[in-house]
């Protein structure tokens, strides 16, 4: 014989080394036995599902014969899994039955064959030794398996269909030989394999009672099977771990190592702890003392949260092993979170570093009981910076300390350098993005990077409804991506649909992108009864009442009733103000809600704004209205109303196109795109005669998505100056364009008619105001003055 083949004896075990061995296939197997045996076959099916990641080819050959049924004592049950098996969509299966056939083998990969002289089933496993052999010569292995493919090309090849036929057929032929066995009892007939046919299912007969000669090849055995287990263990192969452990366990059901090493994989890779714990508790029924039984009963309830039985266990294991560190390290932990025994943690901890000096997880655990549980803060990081020499991209010691550097010590650059190193180690810190979105927006008022960290985020976790929560709230903040945010609340209401935020957010878009008030008016309501105090909800349903519905007084009365329930609140002050000005023309009211804005918060930018504006606009005080827009932009430099009603005042009412202009230059750097300011510009150039500029920055506003009518106005006033009335006209239709209804530019665009003495045409035009607004007296007017230049030209 070969060197590399060889001899093994076996009582039930040929079994199990049969299917180690199919563990190992890693491309084909062929597998040829004189019985049938279900036992193997559903552990089969159970290694196949193990290693489903793998696209095997099996070729399976058993001898059968209809008359076999009986006489072997088949389950129907046998040819069920077979039919399933020729049916496993990861594996290309195939079983072919021969009537003749008295050999068990094995080929696996061309590169190994196993041989036996007895039967692969688990009758014959009990009751006769068994012989085998396995070859490896690769000369040997191909001639071994020619001979078995021989066999295979003449037998008869199966579908599942054709398997089923053979199982209803078996399962009549049971029924119909127990209606035998019943009817002639009294007869004297009987079977002598009648009690092998219960229901189908086979009642084993008694082996002989062989345990003494064979202890030490079943040690063996299972010394074979937990080494194989452990290497799967290590190679992610939890399955197949477990399929090894059970196996041994068949064999010796009180092995220590098996049941330790079984309930070891429960906990750290299946997360079972049921499992797992009934592992632990056997063998410290088997072995009271031991220790790491002991630890991982421990572990088990310290995961449960049950800490007086897993300090029980802890204990006991440090009772058995003193000297055994890691169970220290637990102990402490434990200790460390529970009020008044921090101390004791602490003890336990140095102990283990006493033990371990860079043991990682000591020195992060005790920095952590002393800056979060003692407040020892200087104590704590002198233990974090231990951890982070220890080992630098340690990322719970990264990440503390620049908790500490950014919310304690405010030492922004040295936080954002242990935020960085977090990162680095793991990207997928979702907290340490989140800081440093927070670093960006509350300290260096960086949208961009603070958008950018978000997004980082969540290509880690795209589904988490907090990341989303703080992106959408971003955007929001600074009026950035507005379709972003309604794309992201879209999300969110996927993940929650009675989000407040995404509710409130997708009214919004409702409103602002399709132009649909009435189903932004229902989404908002929506928002609100999932939280009756969501107030920009509160804020944005008054202003869609008042704005979009004409429903002014509903919106007031909203807000005076959320006013009502919370007198302090700056923000509902501010959009009742709002209401009254801009809706209810009433500046006194307004001006009483803004005083009780900037009294309530006096660094409320918005509140002195809304101030200054019903000052100058609704009494004329426009010194005062100027004293408080200073004080807006000084609390809030990037305000670009207040800049822009700064340069309004400044040109219309104190005729100062110089200082106007620098307040506006101002408020167009902070809003390059508002055609409010474009279109003031330019009226300050064309009163400067300078229409080259004027015209520039009207066109720049008349662009503009969502611009106003201003600049189509003020840009056809500049060309009736310059007598282009042609330009005009084009000007008044891209207005009209905007506004069809407009009374305005009717107007201008019969005034502008009539100045070119087209008075059939500027006629029409004034009618037109007229049927927009029949108590326009100045259209009436200049409608009469028309039609009378007609009648005397006619």
């Amino acid at each position: 014989m070969e060197d590399d083949s060889g001899h093994f004896f076996f009582q039930s075990p040929w079994k199990n080394i049969f299917l180690w061995n199919f563990m190992e296939v890693e491309r084909e197997a062929l597998i040829v036995s004189p019985t049938i045996d279900m036992d193997t076959l559903r552990k089969m099916q159970s290694i196949l599902i193990a290693r489903s990641q793998r696209k095997l080819r099996i070729q399976m050959m058993f001898r059968f014969t209809e008359n076999d049924l009986l006489v072997k004592g088949m389950d129907p049950e046998t040819l069920r899994i077979l039919a399933l098996l020729i049916q496993e969509p990861n594996s290309r299966i195939e079983i072919r039955l021969v009537p003749n056939l008295s050999l068990t083998a094995i080929v696996l990969d061309d590169r190994k064959a196993l041989l036996s002289t007895g039967e692969l089933s688990s009758a014959s496993l009990q009751e006769e030794l068994n012989f085998g052999q396995i070859f490896m010569d690769p000369d040997i292995v191909a001639a071994f398996k020619e001979d078995l493919m021989e066999i295979w090309n003449r037998a008869e090849r199966q579908d599942p269909d054709k398997l089923m036929k053979y199982m209803e057929r078996l399962k009549d032929r049971i029924d119909l030989r127990k209606e035998l066995v019943l009817e002639d009892e009294d007869k004297g007939l009987s079977f002598s394999d009648s009690e092998f046919i219960s229901g189908g299912k086979r009642i084993e007969p008694l082996g002989m009672d062989r345990k003494e000669p064979h202890l030490d090849e079943t040690r063996k055995i299972i010394k074979e099977l937990l080494i194989r287990a452990r290497d799967a263990a290590e190679m992610d192969r939890a399955q197949a771990a477990l399929f090894y452990l059970e196996e041994g366990l068949t064999l010796d059901p009180n092995n220590v190592d098996l049941l330790l090493e079984k309930g070891k994989i429960l906990f750290e890779v299946e997360e079972d702890l049921d499992g797992a714990l009934a592992c632990f508790d056997r063998v410290l029924d088997l072995d009271e003392d031991n220790r790491d039984a002991w630890a991982y009963s421990g572990m088990c309830h310290h995961k449960r949260g049950e800490l007086d039985d897993a300090l029980y266990a802890y204990d006991q294991a440090t009772d058995i092993d003193s000297q055994h560190y890691p169970v220290w390290i637990k102990k402490g932990i434990i200790l460390g979170s529970m009020k008044g025994r921090e101390e004791d943690g602490l003890k336990c901890l140095e102990y283990a570093l006493s033990q371990d000096p860079y043991n990682e997880e000591a020195w992060y655990h005790k920095g952590s009981i002393l800056d979060q549980r003692l407040g020892r803060k200087d104590e704590g990081i002198l233990a974090y910076k231990t951890l982070l020499r220890i080992n630098p991209k340690h990322v719970k010691g990264a990440f503390r300390m620049g908790l500490l550097s950014y919310k304690k010590f405010k030492d922004i650059p040295k936080a954002k350098k242990y935020f960085n190193r977090v990162i680095e180690a793991d990207p997928g810190h979702l907290q340490c993005w989140m800081f440093m979105a927070e670093i960006a927006d509350e300290v260096e008022h960086d949208f961009g990077a603070a958008f950018e960290y978000l997004e980082s985020a969540r290509e880690h976790d795209p589904s988490s409804p907090n990341l989303i929560h703080r992106e959408i709230s971003l955007l929001l903040k600074y009026r950035k991506k507005f379709k972003k945010a309604v794309e992201l609340a879209g999300q969110l209401m996927e993940l929650k649909p009675k989000d407040p935020l995404a509710l409130y957010v997708s009214g919004l878009g409702k409103l602002k992108l399709e132009k649909d008030p009435a189903g932004a008016l229902e989404l908002l309501n929506d928002s609100i009864r999932s939280d009756p105090g969501f107030k920009p909800a509160i804020l944005s349903k008054a202003n869609l009442l008042a704005e979009h519905l004409d429903r002014v007084q509903d919106a007031v009365n909203l807000l005076k009733a959320a006013i009502k329930k919370d007198k302090k609140d700056p923000e509902l002050w501010l959009e009742l103000g709002i209401n009254y000005f801009d809706f209810l023309y009433d500046p006194k009211e307004a001006l009483s809600c803004f005083d009780m804005v900037t009294r309530l918060d006096i660094e409320s930018s918005d509140g002195w704004y809304n101030k200054g504006l019903v000052l100058s606009r609704g009494f004329e005080k426009h010194q005062e209205a100027l004293s408080c827009l200073d004080e807006a932009t000084k609390l809030e430099d990037d305000h670009y109303l207040a800049w822009f009603e700064k340069g309004k005042i400044l040109f219309e009412v104190y005729k100062m196109p110089e200082d106007a202009l620098k307040c506006l230059t101002k408020a167009l750097r902070i809003e390059p795109d508002d055609p409010s300011t474009l279109s003031l510009i330019a009226a300050i150039y064309r009163a400067g005669n300078d229409p080259i500029k004027a015209e520039r920055f009207y066109e720049k506003a008349m662009k503009l998505e969502g611009t106003t009518l201003e600049p189509f106005l003020g840009m056809a006033e500049l060309k009736v100056g310059t007598g282009d009335f042609s330009g005009a006209h084009s000007a008044l239709n891209g207005a009209l364009a905007i506004d069809p209804k407009s009374e305005r530019v009717w107007m201008m665009k019969a005034d502008t008619f009539r100045k070119q003495n087209e008075l059939s045409k500027s006629l029409e035009c004034y009618k037109r105001v007229l049927r927009i607004n029949p108590d326009n007296q100045d259209a009436l007017n200049r409608k009469t003055s028309v039609e009378a230049q007609l009648e005397r030209m006619a």
